[in-house]
């Protein structure tokens, strides 16, 4: 799923997870975020809240630094967060913090189950612990539970709805999901409140693009690259904007320049599986653009690895209005 990485991180985006979804103290990096656009893409990492509790020594303040930070290895991470979780001391709130860190981590890992039941966890400590929500329904959004994870974007946002990321997360879920009005609405809503994030931009762009407002499309692609010229999830519409305009030779290198600032992005982010996850749906769109020149070979390597990657890819880009069989070979090229 589509967008956590630009800037901060769409993880699996459509799947493709906003990567500006992932944010810390509430706000996002960057010049704001995700994601999960995840992309992202996703979890909301709550150091500010855990820091503001009574500590009752500088060891448990040292493992609250360390189960919070983002920076260290998802291991590290689970290990303090777990002492935390283990000592017998702490207070409900310092439990739901802890659980929702740690099912950070386990989420930043690929489990995705063992990171939901640490966010069951947390609500079990606070109810009404809006982060733990919106990390449970990213977490169910990797499973593609929709059902479930929308639900909890919705309680998220109840508690919250200030947030720009809980609306984009919901979104993304209502993208992934086929439901392009709804994660429109949520894409609108989030721009207004916090519009200096290029991957709420660029994730709004995509709808558009799925939807044939191609107008408003290049604007908010446009504005996102204004905000952060290599922000990943404008430069993913943007190479479907192109394929679904006809310009096959354009989509090919907008979709190699996604592939290239996934690889820059996962070896530099604290989730790289956020922007691994655009990989099979560029291959996939790469595959296309290729097969559309007449460079069937090419094409054929490209959309095998995105099928081997997410064998969902395929129906995927039919329900955003592209058919990798759209155009016969002999047309395809014959026509360049």
């Amino acid at each position: 799923m589509p967008f956590a990485a630009s800037g901060c991180g769409l993880r699996c985006v459509f799947c493709l997870r906003l990567l500006s979804s992932r944010c810390t103290n509430g706000t996002l990096p960057g010049a704001r975020m995700k994601t999960r656009i995840s992309a992202a893409l996703v979890p909301l990492t709550v150091l500010a809240a855990l820091l503001s509790l009574p500590v009752r020594s500088a060891a448990q303040s040292g493992l609250a630094v360390r189960c919070a930070d983002v920076t260290l290895d998802a291991a590290s991470r689970i290990q303090a967060c777990t002492a935390i979780i283990q000592d017998g001391a702490s207070t409900d709130m310092e439990l739901a913090v802890a659980y929702t860190n740690r099912g950070s981590a386990l989420d930043q890992n690929g489990d995705y189950k063992a990171a939901i039941r640490d966010f069951d966890a947390a609500l079990e400590s606070q109810p009404d612990y809006a982060p733990a929500f919106n990390n449970r329904g990213s977490a169910r959004l990797s499973l593609r539970q929709y059902d479930r994870a929308i639900p909890d974007f919705d309680e998220a946002i109840r508690i919250s709805p200030k947030l720009a990321v809980y609306y984009s997360n919901r979104g993304a879920a209502y993208l992934d999901a086929g439901d392009f009005e709804r994660a429109g609405g949520d894409f609108d809503r989030a721009v207004l409140l916090d519009p200096t994030n290029p991957g709420i931009w660029g994730s709004r762009c995509l709808v558009h693009v799925i939807q044939g407002d191609y107008k408003d499309a290049r604007f908010d692609c446009g504005h996102s690259t204004t905000l952060k010229v290599d922000n990943i999830e404008a430069w993913f519409s943007n190479a479907l904007l192109y394929l679904k305009t006809g310009k096959a030779e354009d989509a090919q290198k907008a979709y190699s320049s996604v592939l290239y600032l996934a690889g820059r992005v996962a070896a530099a982010s604290d989730n790289p599986a956020a922007a691994i996850s655009f990989k099979p749906s560029a291959f996939y769109g790469r595959g296309i653009a290729e097969r559309r020149r007449g460079d069937l070979g090419a094409a054929k390597a490209d959309m095998d690895a995105a099928l081997k990657l997410d064998p969902e890819v395929e129906a995927r880009f039919a329900r955003w209005g592209v058919r990798g069989s759209d155009v016969p070979d002999a047309q395809d090229a014959s026509a360049h």
